[in-house]
């Protein structure tokens, strides 16, 4: 039951989260050690993120994160790292500039979801403006 509903408490920044959802998050973390220590290094890989850096500097802070993380037994996390790791310089390169390529992602995906649903679309013209 604590469990429930409980995808978009972790997903918030902390900051945003409601009192409600700051008891639902305490009560499954004394339940699962496992998920305590995964939303704390969610919440650290943020802040290395969020803090202005250059590109060694994060590759350190991702370093140390790395190693963190890697002794946690979590199969997602051992995907996430792996992942990680053969991407490391692209991500590196954020700090570089600190732009990213969401704003693109999400306009591809909300065109792919229009394009899904071709429900109403004769031709394709009328998928062409809806787009």
């Amino acid at each position: 039951e604590t469990f429930k509903h409980l995808r978009w408490a972790i997903l918030k920044s902390p900051e945003n989260l409601s009192p409600e959802e700051k008891t639902l998050l305490q009560k499954a973390f004394i339940l699962s050690e496992e998920l305590s220590q995964v939303y704390q290094l969610r919440k650290d890989l943020k802040q290395i993120f969020d803090t202005d850096q250059t590109i060694d500097e994060a590759r350190i802070a991702i370093d140390l994160w790395q190693e963190n993380a890697s002794k946690i037994d979590n199969k997602s996390m051992q995907v996430f790292l792996k992942i990680l790791i053969n991407w490391k310089d692209k991500v590196l390169n954020f700090f570089q500039e600190r732009l990213s390529n969401g704003l693109v992602e999400g306009l591809n995906n909300a065109i792919r979801g229009i394009i899904r649903s071709p429900f109403g679309f004769h031709n394709f013209e009328n998928l062409e403006r809806r787009v």
